[in-house]
């Protein structure tokens, strides 16, 4: 565990050395720096500073355990950052909000500038890295050249001295640890986000339809962008709509390809013992099950009565692939489906049931074209 007294520890045998002439001055230098960056650090920040020490592996050798915990550690403080500028409610918790919509919404909480542009397509990227691992059980020639090309970006634009894996990530860490400070000044607070904004938006258009007719035939030409329904989710989040906003996903997994607590191991093992029978069922278990399995999410925007009936809801649903322009079933291309409270056969409250309990969507349903410039 990092702390003020081990680092002091630290520092006296830095100087003990280089008194004796066996190195020169850069690492006590840098640990004198250090130190004095440190001097007004909280308990909160300590916390933080040990998670990234304890859990992200030094261990470039190892490119998918590090990356794989490394997004771990960084996705941890991607949802603080959020429940820091939106409390009402709290999502930071909220394991049903995915990696790549908590990334949309922490940029979309951010100015619209080169540096938070920069750092959140960084992040996006180390995501995309791990999704490749996961999906293969080896690393090829192209994710290890994606691999160098990130770490080569950040050590050349932020000139690091530490051009690893680890230290990429480490600095993408401070970055938004660097946003969490901000977010916890009086200076950066959630005004810039008008009711008028919301409002201007499509996919608002789309649910703001007053009949099954109109949305119906607004559906055929409209486009929603990603950055639209983020902007809308976290109006509702932040008490600014008149909607509330739940989200929940599931992955299903065919029951021979479920992860035992064990298969993760075999990420530890030396190369000469990964060569085995149990180490191919390992894999195959931990990273084939990417083909066969059906990712299916749901975002229930519902009105603010204290009980039912609800007077308004609106059901968003779509499977991951249905999102990529590619391969897509629609011949229109990337897309999700919605119904809502002017379908007078259907309830909020039997819909989210059926696919909470049931892992089932609605079979009636509209296609709405959905624009996201990062599942090109």
């Amino acid at each position: 565990m990092l702390s003020l007294n081990l680092l002091d520890t630290d520092i006296e045998e830095r100087k003990k050395c280089v008194e004796r002439g066996e190195e020169d001055r850069t690492n006590l230098d840098f640990l004198l720096n250090f130190r004095d960056t440190l001097k007004n650090t909280t308990k909160s920040d300590w916390e933080i500073y040990n998670d990234l020490i304890e859990h992200l592996p030094n261990d470039n050798n190892n490119p998918l355990k590090t990356i794989i915990t490394g997004l771990l550690v960084v996705e941890k403080l991607i949802r603080r950052f959020i429940s820091l500028r939106y409390q009402q409610p709290p999502i930071s918790d909220n394991q049903s909000i995915s990696v790549s919509l908590c990334i949309d919404i922490a940029e979309n909480m951010c100015l619209a500038r080169e540096v938070p542009k920069w750092l959140w397509n960084q992040v996006r990227e180390l995501n995309e890295i791990r999704n490749k691992l996961v999906a293969q059980s080896f690393l090829d020639k192209k994710t290890e050249n994606q691999i160098a090309n990130f770490v080569s970006e950040i050590s050349k634009v932020q000139k690091l001295h530490d051009k690893t894996i680890t230290g990429a990530i480490s600095f993408l860490y401070g970055m938004i640890k660097g946003l969490c400070d901000l977010s916890e000044s009086k200076e950066f607070e959630a005004s810039h986000i008008e009711m008028v904004e919301y409002r201007s938006n499509k996919f608002y258009e789309v649910i703001n339809c007053k009949t099954k007719k109109d949305i119906t035939s607004l559906c055929k030409k409209t486009q929603v962008s990603s950055e639209e329904f983020t902007d809308f989710i976290i109006a509702c989040k932040s008490g600014m709509t008149h909607l509330n906003h739940v989200m929940h996903y599931y992955d299903y997994v065919p029951e021979h390809l479920e992860v035992r607590d064990e298969d993760w191991k075999i990420l530890d093992v030396q190369k000469e013992a990964e060569q085995s029978t149990k180490r191919e069922k390992t894999f195959r278990r931990l990273f084939k099950s990417h083909g066969q399995r059906k990712y299916k999410v749901g975002h229930m925007f519902i009105s603010k009565e204290l009980s039912h009936p609800l007077s308004e809801w609106h059901f968003v649903f779509f499977e991951i692939n249905e999102l990529k322009d590619k391969n897509n079933h629609w011949m229109v291309g990337s897309h999700f489906h919605i119904v809502n409270y002017l379908w007078t056969n259907m309830y909020c409250q039997d819909i989210w049931n059926d696919f909470i309990q049931n892992k089932v969507f609605p079979s009636t349903k509209l296609h709405v074209s959905y624009s996201d410039k990062n599942r090109k």
